[in-house]
């Protein structure tokens, strides 16, 4: 089953549940309003449950089935990324420090890292939102949004001819991602 029938599923329990809780019984005392509910709304009500408790565990199940594919491929590896993206960054604010500046090379290791590490942390948000939840997430990508920013800062002030602006926003991007913490 897709997402999109787990959603749906667990839609259509809240609003049985919802509809036969909500549906009005009169009678006697307590015990006799519960009895008339029971035999008017309960089997509608519990239906519901069922299957509200049944699009759980099935979105459970997908979540834990998304995480083990993707750790299952090792180019999808957050740490591996991480670790390629701080490494990257590293050399680019290591290479702005040469004289002369190799302003080709330069951006053309912060192409590579665009279209690889930080791409591939941004497909991994699936399985790390699966895995540590939306916040943890977050966290870890505004980070390493913060490091891209700052590189595409100093790809295009080195195209302008502004070295020392380039190396400044360098040194951002690498304290960006020194900040960046997997959550795992």
């Amino acid at each position: 089953m897709n997402a999109v029938a787990h959603y749906l599923m667990l839609a259509v329990g809240i609003g049985l549940s919802g509809y036969a809780a909500a549906r009005p019984v009169s009678g006697g005392g307590q015990s006799e309003r519960l009895a008339a509910w029971l035999s008017a709304s309960g089997l509608v009500f519990f239906s519901g449950l069922v299957l509200i408790i049944a699009a759980a565990l099935l979105m459970r199940g997908s979540q834990k089935k998304l995480v083990a594919k993707a750790e299952a491929h090792e180019d999808g590896d957050p740490r591996k990324l991480l670790h390629e993206l701080v490494t990257g960054a590293g050399a680019v604010h290591a290479a702005l420090g040469e004289d002369p500046v190799n302003t080709q090379a330069i951006c053309d290791r912060i192409d590579g890292l665009r279209d690889g590490p930080i791409q591939g942390l941004v497909d991994c948000r699936n399985v790390l939102v699966a895995k540590h939840g939306m916040m943890a997430y977050a966290q870890f990508i505004s980070a390493v949004s913060g490091a891209e920013r700052n590189l595409n800062r100093v790809w295009s002030t080195l195209i302008d001819g502004y070295p020392q602006e380039a190396e400044r926003a360098a040194e951002r991007a690498v304290r960006a991602l020194e900040a960046a913490q997997l959550p795992y």
